[in-house]
Parts: structure tokens; C-alpha cells; sequence
């Protein structure tokens, strides 16, 4: 079951827009994707997305619909891509527009097939840990909301182009460096435990909801001292008015 696409009606000088403005000063990544992608404050933008050359670890070519790349940090975690496409230069109608994000991604049986039948099985126990590793893998996880827009190219971008993470056993590590694989080499690192963070986020605000709850009690208690202060202020203001009419009428 593939999720449904979401068809957004853009402006026609976006879509008439060429796949790519490239600035010729850089280096032109090999991957990226160019689909367009709702903005939270602006028009649609392209998705921008785009990796480089020394991260990915298999599926440059695209030829499965994905791409695995390790994270830019030196950390023990693959990220796995729906694959853009390839840009064809000569028909520029096709844009390299394969955009999925995370709620895409979770429900894809393809992607899950591939994961599960292909990239965990064949090409992590078979070809990189050559059967001396049966359970390379430690965990899979998708984040949402928040954390969905860590990896983008662009915050302003409402859906981001989605990845998979994939966290690995050390000594998967020291299995792909084995195998030569550039984009692994030292990433040996403690992978983001997200479900920590979010804790750590959570007990936070609700330690300033609380904190923010006592300075509304401070507040209201202030506003009601003040009010006290006024009445007796026009109690006083009375007073001295009577004071001044009998003294007027002696």
C-alpha cells in the first residue's frame, strides 16, 4: 500500500521554474531533490535536500529508490532516503522529485521490504559483517514534529524530505571500515537517543509551566494588592473632599 500524495495547487511560475539554479562556484551534490514542498511563512519552495558525496554509504545510483548515508556527526547511525532520481539533463520536464516524508515513509511497504529483506539482511550481515554479526542493528526510529526537521536543508519547509534511522552495533562500524566504506570510517559515536531528549524536553516544559504558573499567581496576587491600593486611595480622595467643602464653608 503506498500512501496517498498530497497534489498541492502551486503557482505556474514555480512549477515553470528549471529543476536547479546551481551555483557553479560549488561543487554540484550528487543527490538531491528538487520537489516542491509547502513553506510555513512563503510560497512553496523547492525540497532543496541534497547529499553529499562523502556521506553516502550505498545507493548513489538510486536504482532501488533509496539512498543510506551516515550522519554528519561521528555517530553510529545510517539514515536511510527515499532516493530523488536522477536529473536527466536533457529533458527538463523531469525533475529529480521524489519527495517522501516521514509519514510517508512509516506506512511504505517498500521501503519495509527493502529495509528488512535487502539492506539488513543481504547487505549488513551478508556483505558488510560476512555473517560474524547476526543482529547488526539496534534500533530503528522516525521522528515527528519537532525533531522531522533536524536533517533539512531548509526549516521553512513543512515537509521535509523524510529518513529512517538506523542505529549500529560498534562492531558494525569496525565491520564497514573492514569493508572500505569511506562514509562509515570512524563514526563510532553514541547515537542521538531522541526518546531521551524528548523526556528532557517535556520535564522541562512542564517544569516551566509550572514556574509560569507561579508567576501568574504572583501577578493576579499583585493586580489584587493594587486594587486594594486603589480603593483605599478614593477612600482617602473622599475624605480630604469633605475636609476641603467644610473648611470652604467657614
Amino acid at each position: 500500500m503506498s500512501p496517498k500524495r498530497i497534489i498541492h495547487d502551486y503557482p505556474k511560475f514555480l512549477l515553470e521554474r528549471p529543476s536547479k539554479n546551481h551555483n557553479s562556484n560549488h561543487e554540484e551534490p550528487p543527490v538531491f531533490c528538487a520537489g516542491m514542498t509547502p513553506q510555513q511563512v512563503r510560497f512553496p519552495r523547492y525540497c532543496n535536500w541534497y547529499m553529499e558525496k562523502e556521506r553516502i554509504v550505498i545507493g548513489e545510483d538510486g536504482k532501488d529508490g533509496w539512498i543510506c548515508v551516515s550522519q554528519q556527526d561521528d555517530v553510529r547511525e545510517i539514515l536511510i532516503c527515499s532516493h530523488p532520481r536522477t536529473y536527466n539533463t536533457y529533458d527538463k520536464n523531469t525533475r529529480p522529485n521524489n519527495n517522501k516524508t516521514n509519514k510517508h515513509l512509516v506506512i511504505d511497504r517498500n521501503l519495509w521490504i527493502w529495509v528488512l529483506g535487502y539492506f539488513m539482511s543481504t547487505y549488513l550481515v551478508e556483505n558488510i559483517c560476512k555473517q560474524q554479526i547476526k543482529n547488526p542493528v539496534k534500533l530503528f526510529a522516525f521522528n515527528f514534529g519537532k525533531w522531522e526537521s533536524l536533517e533539512s536543508k531548509d526549516y521553512q519547509a513543512k515537509e521535509c524530505h523524510g529518513h529512517l534511522h538506523v542505529h549500529i552495533k560498534p562492531e558494525v562500524v569496525i565491520a564497514f571500515e573492514t569493508a572500505g566504506t569511506d562514509a562509515m570510517y570512524g563514526k563510532i559515536g553514541q547515537p542521538k537517543q531522541y526518546g531521551i531528549q524528548n523526556c528532557i524536553e517535556l520535564e522541562t516544559y512542564r517544569l516551566l509551566s509550572s514556574e509560569m504558573g507561579q508567576v501568574i499567581e504572583e501577578i493576579s496576587g499583585f493586580r489584587s494588592e493594587t486594587n486594594e491600593l486603589k480603593t483605599e486611595i478614593n477612600g482617602m480622595n473622599q475624605k480630604l473632599n469633605e475636609i476641603l467643602k467644610l473648611i470652604q464653608k467657614r
